[in-house]
């Protein structure tokens, strides 16, 4: 894990995954507020010419490092 701006980044890419699928980035916000702001405004934006679909992560899994499910 590496952080930006002390912000908790995790990236992995998954080997087996679709070309949309292969690259998961997680980002660990500190209240829900930060999160929805983050959702807003990325959703949907382009990032090196690839469509960015945010999301929420199913806290549990985040914390077990399930990252690919």
């Amino acid at each position: 894990m590496r952080s930006i701006n002390n912000v908790p980044v995790v990236c992995i890419q998954l080997l087996h995954a679709s070309d949309e699928e292969a690259v998961r980035i997680f980002v660990e916000f500190t209240n829900v507020a930060q999160a929805i702001k983050a959702f807003v405004d990325l959703n949907g934006r382009y990032f090196g010419g690839r469509s960015i679909r945010a999301s929420f992560y199913d806290l549990e899994r985040y914390n077990a490092n399930e990252l690919d499910k």
